[in-house]
């Protein structure tokens, strides 16, 4: 059985919006306990680099994404933000807070094993390379968790900020949550759910 107008499988639909789901909650979790230990006193690395231009102003950008009319745009910010993690939270600058802990770590790994954070971002990047449906999956797992990927959005549509901010909320506590406690759903019902979710916000 295909997805109408994909030609990709449904379970392979299911399987790379589990990892898209996944990915985003580990790139979360790390994300976190960064944060945490950053407050303690160091300096994240992007701290000291240059901020990003300011976003194009895109009416109704949300609903664009959904519909497929601004695909090199929404290819763009996931890119960006998935730069923008790799740096901030997985890079060797930004673990220095953590060396002692990584020293330890380090003894017990394999010298060719993934530094963590860093696989899931590689998987992230080569989902975007497929088709809407998981491309729009792996966007708005990244929207619900990170911070600066909603600020871009948020700076690129003003007038309808509110609508964004309540559609926000809503698909944290209704999309997601429902998504990742019901095996039976596909990423095009997440897709679908999140598009419905946006239109009554």
């Amino acid at each position: 059985m295909t997805c109408t107008g994909q030609g990709v499988s449904v379970h392979t639909h299911a399987a790379l919006a589990t990892r898209a789901g996944t990915c985003a909650d580990a790139l979360a979790s790390t994300a976190s306990t960064a944060t945490r230990s950053s407050a303690r006193g160091t300096v994240p690395a992007s701290r000291f680099v240059a901020k990003r231009p300011a976003a194009p102003v895109v009416s109704d950008v949300m609903e664009q994404f959904f519909k497929g009319l601004q695909a090199e745009l929404l290819q763009k910010i996931v890119a960006q933000s998935l730069d923008q993690l790799e740096l901030e939270f997985f890079s060797e600058s930004s673990k220095s807070h953590a060396s002692s802990k990584s020293q330890a770590s380090s003894s017990t790994s394999r010298p060719d094993e993934p530094k963590p954070g860093i696989r899931e971002i590689a998987d992230l990047r080569k989902l975007m390379q497929g088709p809407l449906n998981t491309q729009l999956t792996v966007f708005l797992f990244l929207f619900n968790v990170h911070v600066d990927l909603k600020d871009r959005v948020l700076e690129m549509d003003p007038s309808n900020r509110a609508k964004l901010v309540r559609f926000m909320s809503d698909m944290r506590k209704h999309v997601v949550l429902g998504f990742c406690v019901d095996e039976r759903k596909l990423p095009h019902d997440f897709v679908r759910e999140a598009y419905e979710c946006y239109m009554l916000s």
